[in-house]
């Protein structure tokens, strides 16, 4: 106790003699790996300061995910033999993930009749994934899907071809115990205020609405949505999304959400801004218009002039966000700028042909 007081006192002794003649302390290095959607294509940027100014040092397809076993490919296998042939995948970087068997349950019904098989990712932490994914089968059971859940990075590793995931991880184990409480208190609201489907609408559905949850985004961090519908009847593919009044704790989204500007302060420097991010030092704020990336110093009242604007290509939405700070920046630059100029490894497919149907 009498080190702790010492030390305070010290600081506050030093700061009131020195107050007024002591050089600010510098801004502590700070980089973000964003990874960005861009329709069904995925990339990722590495941006902090280079040659004095913040910068996009280095991009590359894929999504690179830095992990407390290294740096992890994310991305989405496109359909090869067949429409629904499709799958979100993980795997460490420098490894080639390989499918070596697998078919799915009712393949020759799903090729028969047809359908839609679109996985997108909406979010990626260190350890988890959130997948918004339809899937419609024409044939013979029609059937529409809308499945937005969470599954864990190692178990992507060894993706299923076998089945459709209809459902992730439970999320009580994610985000802590009564986040499923939450959820289905959050799924009964959203049904008691339904008007749109009324007159086929079920609330009872909700119920299990406790096995379609998902971590999107929103302007400034991430969110916990639920999410219920049809997947068959009159009313199949109807479903309605409603916000779940969780947080997402920082060991889900890889690092700390400090206090940053609030949202009228950020729209009034950039009237266009649809997003912004801020570093866990809480110093710098990473602001998202359709066409620029603006880096702007914030001092916990107001937003400076720009340390830097980067262009973009087109409108992109944030589903990754992981910072480096002091001493990390350097060692992931080293690490990171090689593998995203190498670019995502591709799927090999070493199964045998698929099996037709005679007829």
């Amino acid at each position: 106790m009498r080190l702790g007081t010492l030390v305070v006192g010290s600081a506050v002794l030093a700061a009131a003699l020195g107050a007024g003649t002591q050089a600010p302390r510098p801004p502590v290095a700070s980089g973000v790996l964003l990874g960005v959607g861009t329709g069904s294509e995925y990339r990722t940027l590495w941006i902090t300061v280079a040659g004095g100014r913040w910068t996009i040092v280095a991009s590359g397809n894929g999504l690179l995910v830095p992990r407390r076993t290294g740096f992890w490919w994310v991305g989405v296998k496109p359909p090869g033999r067949d429409w629904f042939d499709t799958f979100v995948w993980a795997a460490p970087a420098g490894k080639t993930l390989t499918i070596r068997e697998g078919e799915f349950e009712y393949a020759e019904d799903l090729r028969r009749w047809g359908g839609v098989n679109d996985p997108t990712i909406a979010f990626v932490g260190p350890d988890h994934v959130t997948i918004d994914q339809t899937f419609e089968a024409h044939g013979p059971s029609i059937a529409y899907n809308q499945l937005l859940n969470v599954f864990a990075l190692d178990a992507l590793e060894h993706p299923t071809v076998t089945d459709v995931e209809f459902s992730g991880l439970d999320i009580d184990g994610v985000l802590g115990p009564g986040s499923r409480r939450a959820l289905e208190l959050a799924g009964k609201a959203a049904a008691r205020a339904e008007t749109e489907m009324a007159d086929t609408f079920d609330p009872d559905w909700v119920d299990y609405s406790d096995a379609y949850w998902g971590i999107v985004r929103r302007p400034g961090g991430w969110s916990v949505v639920g999410r219920a519908g049809h997947s068959s009847g009159v009313a199949r593919g109807y479903y309605i999304d409603y916000d779940v009044p969780v947080a997402v704790p920082a060991s889900v989204a890889g690092a700390p959400a400090p206090d940053g500007p609030t949202w009228d302060l950020v729209l009034e420097e950039i009237p266009d801004a649809s997003d912004m991010l801020t570093a866990p030092t809480g110093d710098i704020v990473l602001v998202v218009t359709p066409r620029r990336l603006w880096v702007l110093p914030y001092d916990g009242h107001r937003l400076g002039p720009a340390l830097g604007v980067v262009s973009l290509s087109q409108p992109m939405s944030v589903v990754m966000e992981q910072w480096a700070t002091g001493v990390w920046v350097d060692r992931w630059t080293s690490q990171v700028v090689p593998l995203l100029r190498q670019g995502i490894p591709e799927v090999e497919d070493s199964r045998p042909p698929a099996k037709r149907d005679p007829r």
